[in-house]
């Protein structure tokens, strides 16, 4: 109940202390995972972001491998921005009882960003360490997430261009079938240092699939 409670103030705290800031931090992962031999895979539409598609697979009792892509065309006005990032990563996960899940994961991270009307792009490499505390019912899941990250920009050239970093929460729902469910998930970014030029907030809705290939 204590770490639940914790997981709860850090997510209000970040809430309410997050200022504004111009695209967005990208979705939150959050598997939630049983056992070794479970995939789950979570297609997002979000305002900030365009697509992302994320995907974690337990390959150990205890050990999994997250991974996420996202791809974004964003016009305003005149302006438009473009990005492209791709993460891949390792991470724990654990049973709290039977319907608690809890888990830690760490992605290194590399994308590319500039203005749709260009060639010309920047890079960046980053790292993300987060957590998840959730509970998994057959049709009904909810978690509470933390993540901090560590960003390194490139300029077109290669050349190192600063870096940023933020601390994350959000909040996640999913309900439906037992394999396919509709997903949803609200949080918020506050920048800790550096440029962290990001619009803070993250909402997106989705459709989650999972499948259990030691039971199929």
């Amino acid at each position: 109940m204590k770490i639940i409670l914790h997981y709860l103030l850090c997510s209000l705290f970040i809430l309410f202390i997050s200022g504004c800031a111009p695209h967005g931090p990208r979705s939150f992962h959050v598997p939630l995972l049983d056992e070794k031999g479970v995939l789950q895979a979570t297609g997002y539409i979000s305002p900030a972001n365009g697509l992302e598609i994320q995907a974690d697979y337990a390959w150990g009792n205890h050990v999994y491998s997250p991974a996420d892509f996202s791809y974004s065309r964003i016009q305003s006005g005149e302006n438009g921005f473009r990005s492209n990032v791709y993460s891949f990563g390792i991470g724990y996960f654990t049973k709290m009882k039977n319907r608690g899940r809890f888990n830690l994961y760490l992605t290194p991270t590399y994308g590319n960003f500039g203005n749709t009307g260009s060639d010309y792009k920047s890079h960046f490499l980053g790292q993300t360490f987060g957590s998840d505390i959730g509970w998994r019912f057959d049709h009904f899941e909810a978690a509470l997430s933390l993540k901090y990250d560590n960003f390194f920009y490139l300029s077109h050239s290669m050349q190192y261009d600063g870096n940023a970093s933020g601390l994350g929460s959000a909040f996640t729902l999913r309900a439906g079938g037992e394999r396919f469910k509709f997903h949803t998930q609200l949080g918020i970014t506050y920048p800790l240092s550096g440029d962290y030029d990001l619009f803070p907030y993250v909402f997106n809705i989705g459709l989650n699939y999972r499948i259990n290939f030691k039971r199929k």
